[in-house]
């Protein structure tokens, strides 16, 4: 499952994971994300920091997945790289924290299902 609020960025990247043979969900803010969440179960979710007109930030709502379930594999994007968003993304428990431009997305993929 993605949830990133650029809407170009969020479809290419649910491509190229189709692409891979991956099942995949994108949404443009937190509460079709959380919606989405409930009704696929995803195994990994890759969720944008800044989420321009959600209710939650990206930390926000990566904590509230993880009180949901606490082994599905996060990983946080985002287009700065903030200490203060890295350790609040580590202390929720994220399985890595990448900055865009994702320029490699096949390593990218491989990365976020766990290979």
């Amino acid at each position: 499952m993605i949830v990133d609020d650029e809407v170009d960025f969020t479809q290419n990247l649910k491509y190229m994971f189709e692409m891979m043979g991956c099942e995949a969900y994108a949404a443009v803010d937190t509460e079709e994300g959380w919606r989405l969440f409930h009704e696929v179960g995803p195994d990994s979710c890759v969720i944008d920091v800044h989420l321009t007109g959600s209710d939650h930030d990206g930390i926000e709502f990566l904590q509230m997945i993880r009180q949901a379930n606490k082994t599905i594999r996060c990983v946080i994007l985002s287009c700065e790289d903030d200490v203060r968003c890295r350790k609040a993304a580590d202390a929720a428990g994220v399985a890595g924290y990448v900055e865009k431009p994702v320029i490699d997305y096949k390593s990218f993929i491989d990365f976020v299902i766990g290979e």
